[in-house]
């Protein structure tokens, strides 16, 4: 055996003849209330002390003098020993979830403190243990997420949240978006990407550049349409969802049927061909025939005095040449009508006409004599002479009848009566010669027999 194993038997047995020794003095000792010493010292000793109910009374102690002594404790004198410790917890221990408070008495001094949040995410938390209260800080809960789950054809999960407020703990789920899902959602897993195919041009549409795209086992793809020469394609095209394609010839050169453009046939060639990855067409018009080129003039003819023409007139229709006929006046034979001058032939005034006219499609003319007038008096210079003044008197100039003259003159006829001026004299007209004049013949002067010498109706009386 070492000499610390020594040592500690030794202490060990010297401690149990102390505690031997101690209860052999205890048992050997007098009670307080018989021991005639003042064991609380409040002035008096045994039975004189009200702490005394007999000799045998061991604690000779009173409550409420003030001194904790003897067998006062504060649990069985609070007056002389005071509060004893004490705690209590209103949320009934270490409960986070509760806002509690732990509260009592410690060194006979009241205390009462609530439970409280340290941060947002730890909560200082009063408990009792025993008569003490203890506190400690503790985490509300490390945050943590659930599984994934499908919401809206899209993937989610639920944070749960733990925190700290007003001293309690508490945690919240908040649904949480991962990834949307554009084909679904299934146990919480996006679908995956379906075989597609979409076709730019529709379908099959040679005449149009189209690719076909999309996905075969979630991998992308892209094929464009293709010319394999100049006059066939290879078309890509999707059916039930997978890209197909075929080849196909742009088509067969042709010629449409004739048709008119202005006055020309025309036929037009169409020229199939692939160019770019698509089909297509090129139309060009040709020429087949002129049908102006059949425009004449027939021979002349004549219409009347009218030496016309006819003029062919080539042209197209309904894509063949056709041809028509018109009239055209060419020269009006009466343009070359002509009147010469007059001029004296025979007594008369004569003039050369000359006429136009159409025969066998030729104008022609003939020129004759045409009588213009015929002079009663001659003629001259062209002119028929004009008659001659003249003038007859058929009273012979006899203021006692009532008389005329008349006559020609400046190739005017006239005619002119006797008048009476007034009442005693009459107009006589009379005859100069080949001139016409009336005089004055006073009745007055007559010297014939059975007058009454005044003028009535244009003559003497």
């Amino acid at each position: 055996m070492d000499k610390k194993a020594r040592i500690g038997i030794l202490l060990g047995l010297v401690t149990i003849l102390i505690i031997v020794a101690g209860s052999v003095l205890a048992a050997r000792a007098k009670p307080e209330c018989n021991d005639r010493i003042d064991n609380d010292g409040d002035g008096k000793k045994d039975l004189a002390d009200a702490g005394c109910s007999n000799k045998h009374d061991i604690d000779e102690s009173n409550c409420g003098d003030a001194v904790c002594e003897g067998g006062e404790t504060p649990s069985s004198c609070s007056a002389d020993c005071g509060v004893p410790d004490s705690c209590s917890d209103s949320d009934g221990g270490v409960v986070i979830s509760v806002l509690g408070t732990a509260s009592g008495y410690l060194n006979n001094v009241p205390y009462n403190n609530a439970d409280y949040c340290a941060n947002s995410d730890a909560v200082i938390e009063f408990s009792c243990s025993d008569v003490y209260q203890q506190s400690q800080q503790l985490s509300c809960g490390t945050d943590s997420y659930g599984s994934n789950y499908c919401a809206n054809a899209s993937v989610y999960r639920d944070l749960t949240d733990y925190s700290c407020a007003g001293g309690v703990c508490s945690s919240s789920t908040i649904p949480e978006f991962v990834e949307s899902c554009p084909f679904g959602c299934s146990a919480g897993v996006c679908n995956p990407q379906p075989d597609t195919c979409s076709d730019s041009d529709g379908g099959i549409i040679p005449s149009v550049f189209g690719a076909v795209s999309g996905y075969i086992n979630q991998v992308p793809y892209t094929n464009d349409d293709y010319c394999v020469n100049s006059d066939d394609l290879v078309e890509w095209y999707c059916m039930a969802g997978q890209a197909l394609n075929q080849q196909q010839s742009c088509g067969n050169d042709t010629y449409s049927g004739s048709y008119c453009s202005g006055n020309i046939i025309v036929k037009d060639f169409t020229d199939y061909s692939c160019g770019s990855g698509a089909c297509g067409s090129s139309l060009t018009p040709e020429v087949q025939e002129d049908c102006d080129a059949q425009d004449g003039y027939g021979a002349p003819y004549c219409v009347g005095d009218m030496r016309k023409i006819d003029f062919i007139d080539g042209s197209c229709s309904g894509g063949a040449c056709n041809t028509s006929s018109s009239p055209v006046v060419e020269e009006n034979c009466n343009l070359a009508d002509a009147v010469g001058q007059n001029y004296c032939y025979n007594g008369s005034v004569i003039r050369d006409r000359t006429n136009g006219y159409c025969s066998s499609g030729n104008c022609l003319n003939n020129t004759y004599q045409e009588l213009v007038e015929v002079c009663t008096y001659g003629c001259t210079g062209g002119v028929c002479d004009s008659i001659p003044d003249s003038c007859s008197d058929t009273d012979a100039d006899n203021i006692f009848t009532k008389g005329t003259v008349s006559g020609v003159m400046n190739s005017s006829q006239y005619s002119q009566d006797d008048f009476c001026l007034d009442g005693v004299t009459v107009a006589e007209w009379a005859c100069y010669g080949t001139t016409p004049d009336y005089f004055p013949g006073g009745c007055y002067a007559s010297n014939q027999t059975n007058l009454t010498g005044i003028c009535i109706n244009g003559r003497c009386t």
